[in-house]
């Protein structure tokens, strides 16, 4: 019984950690070990080092306890993802916060900026549009394939800052 409540906390916590919703990201990562002062540089560096231009940053207290959380940086990047129909560059903001021995890292506001030549801008999006053959050029296949690519390359950003952060 032991076994099993404890697989059901680590479950809920999973859950609660790490909410990917259809294209937003919303992660948080417990660094107990680490200094806010620390994540903060790490955060910077990492930042700096992937070329992510910050629109803002901004320290804040908040909350009743007065918890300092400082918002490092909302920026405002794009990917390039290559398929066989060329390059689809896609824009989306990046917002990290640090709060004691935590950050949190979201992706959302993810559009397609351009298109290859001949294609349309497509819709960010789960689920294939309605008449999509017409309207984006795109079978449903070759759809969900772009939409496969961007996720993961979204994906990689965060685990590519979670990495960053406990090295």
């Amino acid at each position: 019984m032991k076994k099993l409540s404890f697989a059901f906390m680590l479950i809920l916590l999973s859950i609660f950690t790490f909410a990917q919703n259809g294209f937003q990201w919303d992660v948080t990562i417990a660094l107990p070990k680490q200094k806010q002062q620390d994540i903060y540089n790490k955060t910077k560096s990492f930042i700096e080092q992937n070329n992510y231009l910050p629109e803002e940053t901004v320290e804040a207290v908040g909350g009743d306890t007065g918890t300092k959380i400082i918002v490092l940086a909302k920026c405002k990047t794009s990917q390039t993802i290559s398929d066989v129909n060329g390059e689809w560059i896609f824009n989306f903001n990046i917002t990290f916060l640090i709060d004691k021995n935590q950050s949190r890292i979201i992706l959302n506001g993810i559009e397609c900026a351009k298109a290859p030549k001949d294609y349309p801008l497509v819709p960010v999006s789960e689920t294939y549009p309605d008449n999509g053959e017409k309207k984006i050029k795109l079978s449903e296949a070759q759809y969900k394939q772009l939409m496969t690519n961007l996720k993961s390359t979204l994906q990689k950003i965060v685990d590519d800052y979670k990495e960053f952060l406990i090295k």
